[in-house]
């Protein structure tokens, strides 16, 4: 996968929108309190993207689930 941060930003957008609207109840605040802080870190940190996601995956099962997801969701589009 290949993604610049401006483009990683406005696929985590467009995923939070479409958990919102199709997401199961309560799914979307998690899935948002894991890629909220992600979208930060991207602007912030001189890190690359898959340091970050990996990084990030590694806080838990389901943050690791919800990133790898996520990755699924960024192959699709």
């Amino acid at each position: 996968m290949k993604l610049s941060r401006v483009k990683l930003n406005e696929y985590i957008k467009l995923y939070l929108n479409d958990v919102h609207d199709y997401g199961d109840d309560g799914e979307y605040e998690i899935v948002e309190s894991i890629l909220s802080p992600l979208t930060n870190m991207l602007s912030e940190s001189e890190q690359d993207i898959h340091t970050l996601l990996k990084e990030t995956s590694q806080t838990s099962i389901e943050h690791k689930n919800i990133i790898r997801e996520f990755i699924e969701y960024t192959k699709s589009i």
